[in-house]
């Protein structure tokens, strides 16, 4: 889930438009950040994240990738989407 909002939030931030409106959102959890900058939790919450963040990415495309090779119970690799989505579809073609 937080793979695909960081990739959703990439292309969001490539429109001009879009990227204006994010920035402005009360949904940013960022916005508010310069005004707390000087505060001590602040300062050691993105401590934190910067200290982290590389190594989260890395794993989440771990994770990515091994969802691309889902096997199912008996230990077969599951049929993808032809098109290339990375949702698993049943026999019947149903997504799961």
């Amino acid at each position: 889930m937080v793979s695909r909002t960081w990739k959703t939030e990439g292309r969001w931030l490539s429109e001009p438009d879009l990227s204006t409106w994010t920035a402005h959102s009360r949904l940013n959890l960022l916005r508010a950040l310069p005004d707390h900058a000087a505060e001590p939790s602040v300062q050691a919450a993105v401590k934190r994240y910067v200290t982290h963040v590389a190594t989260a990415i890395e794993r989440l495309g771990q994770m990515d990738r091994s969802n691309h090779q889902a096997t199912d119970v008996m230990g077969e690799e599951k049929p993808k989407d032809p098109a290339g989505s990375p949702y698993i579809y049943s026999e019947a073609g149903s997504s799961r």
